[in-house]
């Protein structure tokens, strides 16, 4: 089974139009480079809709660098194959990767998945 053309009773609970963004869920996975030393490459789980809404931003002036991050929250719908979720995976959106901070299963009904995440902390 595969993210792709999930559907589900959602259109009750969530209000479709919320989820306007089309987003990539990605999971680490762990290789070895050419030379045999530790490598992390990030592969797709798949795509879905979500919503994106920034929290707060805020930007740090280090070695004659501006670093800017933002703390985002991602909505979206469950999927089973998303339980394996955690802090190490990532979403992409439009180029930008955000880092997972949290997962929340809202009020445990597995119904919508609340992601907060930090941007402009990598490089992907």
């Amino acid at each position: 089974q595969s993210l792709a053309g999930y559907r589900s009773h959602l259109g009750r609970v969530m209000q479709a139009g919320a989820l306007n963004k089309r987003i990539t869920i990605q999971q680490p996975n762990n290789t070895q480079d050419t030379a045999g030393a530790p490598s992390t490459a990030f592969v797709d789980v798949g795509q879905m809709w979500a919503s994106i809404a920034p929290i707060m931003g805020r930007e740090a002036i280090t070695a004659d660098q501006t670093l800017a991050s933002m703390d985002v929250r991602i909505v979206i719908r469950h999927h089973p194959l998303l339980d394996a979720m955690n802090a190490k995976w990532r979403i992409v959106y439009n180029g930008v990767y955000f880092n997972i901070v949290s997962i929340a299963n809202q009020n445990s009904a597995n119904r919508s998945i609340e992601l907060m995440c930090k941007t402009g902390t990598n490089a992907g």
